[in-house]
């Protein structure tokens, strides 16, 4: 895994340092969960795929970054 940018955010409401990630690694690596807020991103080199950070549920997780596309119908 390889840090594309790493930015000091601010403390926990332990007062433990949080930081604003952007990583790029394989899909097989683990994304880390801990001592990063919602909105860090994870690019998956072998697949494409983009994850974003969602810290703020309950169950933090790395969720799939999906654009929507409209299908234009010539008529």
């Amino acid at each position: 895994m390889v840090t594309l940018e790493y930015r000091f955010y601010g403390k926990d409401s332990g007062g433990s340092d949080m930081y604003y990630v952007v990583l790029a690694g394989k899909s097989s690596e683990s994304k880390p969960t801990t001592g990063i807020v919602s909105g860090s991103r994870f690019v998956e080199v072998n697949t494409g795929k983009t994850y974003v950070f969602d810290g703020i549920s309950d169950s933090p997780a790395w969720n799939e970054l999906v654009f929507a596309t409209s299908e234009v119908s010539g008529g």
